[in-house]
Order: structure tokens, then C-alpha cells, then sequence
């Protein structure tokens, strides 16, 4: 994110779904990356990309 013309950090969450829009990298170990399982949006919010 930029703030007051500096890149600072934020979070972000974001939907994907494996394996349609990510696949592992052979020989890397994923054990220690945060996720949390969300809940699926509605259809509504899928279709129109609300995010609340």
C-alpha cells in the first residue's frame, strides 16, 4: 500500500482457490505460510467481487 508516497505494509486477504489459481513450487516447504480457511461468499459477492 502507499501512503504519503511510501509503500507501507498492509494485509490483504484475497479468495483463491487451489489448485484452479495457485500451485505449489516443487521443493518448497509451505508449513510456515499463514492461511486461513475463509468462509465461501455468497454467489452475489462472487459474482460481483464485494468485499467486505
Amino acid at each position: 500500500m502507499v501512503q504519503d508516497g511510501k509503500v507501507v505494509p498492509s494485509w490483504y486477504t484475497v479468495w483463491v482457490q487451489a489448485p484452479a489459481h495457485v500451485r505449489p513450487v516443487k521443493g518448497v516447504s509451505y508449513d510456515d505460510v499463514p492461511t486461513e480457511r475463509l468462509k465461501k461468499p455468497s454467489t452475489v459477492r462472487e459474482i460481483l467481487a464485494v468485499v467486505c
